[in-house]
């Protein structure tokens, strides 16, 4: 039987009830898998591959995977060690606990939109705001049966020392959080021009593969682009995209322009 200090994720469920009974299975089942898909995301994100509908590759998803090292009953207590215990898979769950601890903890302490408004890593803020949903089925146990008052996560192995606890302040802060607007970090986009909103200041662009993106504007930025002298409908803007809490993707759909520059046809 494994120690909680080699335990790469440990969840402990807290409550009076729970000295004397234990979690129910529904509760452990919706938790556990909650927390291996976080740590999919997580892996997923290190490698800057977090999109809509991708999973980690079936041989990372055998390194990724989890199982039951270790229980401690009143106030039950589930120490999670690798099942693969090559040193690929060590390091492959290391990287990925790393960010794991992170976003875990931003909305255990109620900093989520602080946290990925300041990251200067995208891959992080897309992370972050990926797993609310997940965040969500787990402090969703957090007084559902009447035995669960706090939940607390941490990894003793990778992060030792830190650890993410849930009351049921933080369960209701994570579940209001879905869809609420941030920013991601500075860059540059191109696109074409097909459709004007004169009463927002925004206009919508076709960017390159067929996407589409609303672009909010100054005014002044606006009237340039409206009133423009050239022929051609293809802009370069910058500034930050605009994401969701809860998305399940990287791509934005909306941006936030600061400057804008018109573009000739089969300008790079």
């Amino acid at each position: 039987m494994a120690t909680d200090e080699q335990s790469a994720l440990t969840i402990r469920f807290a409550g009076p009830r729970l000295v004397t009974n234990g979690i129910p299975i529904y509760d452990l089942g919706v938790t556990f898998i909650s927390l291996q898909r976080i740590i999919h995301k997580a892996y997923l994100a290190t490698g800057n591959r977090l999109e809509k509908g991708k999973y980690p590759e079936k041989q990372e998803r055998e390194q990724l995977s989890l199982q039951i090292g270790t229980h401690e009953k009143g106030s039950d207590l589930f120490g999670l060690i690798p099942v693969l215990t090559d040193s690929h898979a060590i390091d492959a769950i290391r990287k990925a606990v790393e960010f794991v601890i992170a976003g875990v903890t931003s909305y255990a302490v109620g900093k989520v939109l602080d946290n990925v408004s300041s990251e200067p890593d995208e891959r992080k803020q897309i992370f972050i705001g990926s797993i609310q949903a997940d965040i969500v089925n787990i402090v969703n146990r957090i007084d559902a049966n009447g035995s669960c008052e706090t939940i607390e996560i941490g990894s003793p192995r990778f992060a030792s020392g830190q650890s993410a606890r849930f009351d049921e302040q933080s369960r209701d802060y994570a579940r209001n959080l879905d869809s609420h607007p941030f920013l991601g970090t500075v860059q540059t986009i191109k696109g074409a021009v097909f459709k004007l909103y004169p009463d927002m200041a925004t206009v919508e662009m076709r960017r390159p593969g067929g996407r589409k993106c609303k672009v909010f504007l100054a005014t002044e930025d606006f009237n340039t682009i409206r009133y423009r002298q050239k022929a051609s409908p293809l802009i370069e803007v910058t500034d930050r995209p605009r994401y969701r809490i809860g998305m399940k993707e990287r791509a934005f759909h909306e941006f936030e322009a600061s400057s804008v520059k018109l573009l000739e046809e089969g300008e790079d």
